[in-house]
């Protein structure tokens, strides 16, 4: 998401840091799927403390159909 140009909270931040609680995708052979958001409902509480040893987070995703071009063959 970061690298599309989306913002990252805090929380998600931090966890990217972290570098321990990773989500992985990869696009099919008909479709493609784009990370878009990520939001953490579960992170830190108001004063700053973590409410666990891990940031909750939910990564929506798009399907986009993938387009291929057809060369013609002689």
């Amino acid at each position: 998401v970061a690298a599309t140009g989306g913002a990252l909270d805090r929380d998600a931040r931090w966890s990217l840091r972290r570098a321990r609680d990773w989500q992985l995708h990869f696009d099919g052979a008909d479709m493609a799927l784009d990370a878009v958001r990520i939001t953490t409902p579960f992170g830190r509480d108001a004063s700053g403390s973590m409410l666990s040893d891990h940031v909750g987070y939910v990564a929506t995703y798009r399907l986009r159909p993938i387009t291929r071009s057809v060369t013609p063959t002689a």
